[in-house]
């Protein structure tokens, strides 16, 4: 697991020192840093596991990635088992030790409901989730830990498990799908119809829900989400967070985006109801907005054991309040 994060001069990120939980939840003003934490996270990875230049796809130089008051850039990861990843901007790559924790990431520009999606010849989840299917098709008979086990799971594998957490979004649903290797295609079918014909949140949920199963299986693995509250209802986005903390209570590490006060009260009452307080402690959430420099400041928040913010920062999560106050 990662324990800290330091930016400095990265983005909007002049200078920043992120205590990393088992459990981290990013939310704030748009354009405040949220994703940015993620990407340098990215980075930090690509040169863990492969060794190589850092830089993302389609994010620019490394120029294009330093912060308008700073010199240079650079990003630090600590890591609980002491490894240490330093990437500079003018050096690019330096890590420290060896083996470290797969990263598994779904992005906010997942796909939605596809006629047919494209298939790897490996079972990797990526970023878009378009190699869902066949990701799923290669660890249809995984064991999934007991702690992250559907209630109404017809078994204990990947395969019962994902259809009975889609059932929570949309009670009832059968989830089918194909795949055809001669065309390097695969399709989903829910209730028997073809994905576009059906609700948003069953395709967008689906990634998300087979990474958390499965990195709670596999172990050793960090999961990284943007926006698992999209094109959910507000019971289905709590139902999400309770999932998420069920993967972090089985030892996967999940650092989320997230703009839904839902998602985050799942996530509350979660720790309300988890027996002790590790899940209390093992969660930590930050508050993201811009100075007037346009540089990412930010608010470390903590729960107590019942799920109670220990300090509320202002702006978080009050819009209900400020609306219902408008309407008295």
């Amino acid at each position: 697991m990662i324990k800290e994060l330091k930016l400095d001069g990265f983005k909007s990120f002049f200078k920043a020192d992120l205590d990393i939980a088992p459990l981290t939840v990013l939310t704030g003003l748009n354009s405040s840093g949220k994703s940015s934490v993620l990407q340098a996270i990215r980075m930090v990875d690509k040169v863990a596991q492969n060794g190589v230049d850092p830089l993302l796809k389609d994010y620019g130089s490394a120029r294009d990635l330093r912060n308008p008051n700073a010199l240079k850039w650079t990003i630090v990861a600590e890591y609980v088992s002491g490894k240490r990843v330093e990437l500079i901007e003018d050096v690019l790559a330096n890590s420290f030790g060896m083996s470290y924790p797969q990263i598994m990431y779904v992005s906010a520009g997942r796909l939605g409901p596809q006629v047919a999606l494209h298939i790897r010849k490996d079972d990797f989840l990526d970023e878009n989730g378009e190699n869902v299917l066949k990701c799923l098709e290669v660890n249809q008979d995984v064991i999934i830990p007991e702690g992250m086990r559907h209630p109404n799971a017809e078994g204990n594998t990947l395969l019962f498990n994902v259809r009975a957490w889609l059932g929570t979004i949309s009670p009832g649903v059968e989830f089918k799908w194909n795949i055809n290797e001669d065309t390097d295609s695969s399709y989903s079918l829910f209730d028997g119809h073809r994905a576009k014909n059906v609700g948003f949140g069953l395709s967008y949920t689906l990634p998300i829900i087979v990474a958390l199963l499965l990195a709670a299986a596999k172990g050793n693995t960090i999961v990284l989400l943007e926006n698992p509250e999209a094109h959910l209802h507000p019971r289905g986005q709590v139902e999400m967070a309770m999932l998420v903390a069920k993967a972090v209570n089985c030892g996967v590490q999940v650092i989320v985006e997230t703009h839904s006060d839902h998602f985050f009260d799942g996530i509350r009452i979660a720790v309300k109801e988890a027996e002790g307080s590790s899940l209390a402690a093992n969660t930590l959430a930050y508050w993201f907005e811009q100075d007037e420099n346009k540089n990412s400041r930010y608010e470390q928040c903590t729960l107590d054991s019942d799920g109670r913010m220990i300090k509320w920062p202002k702006g978080m999560f009050d819009q209900f309040e400020v609306n219902a106050l408008k309407l008295l």
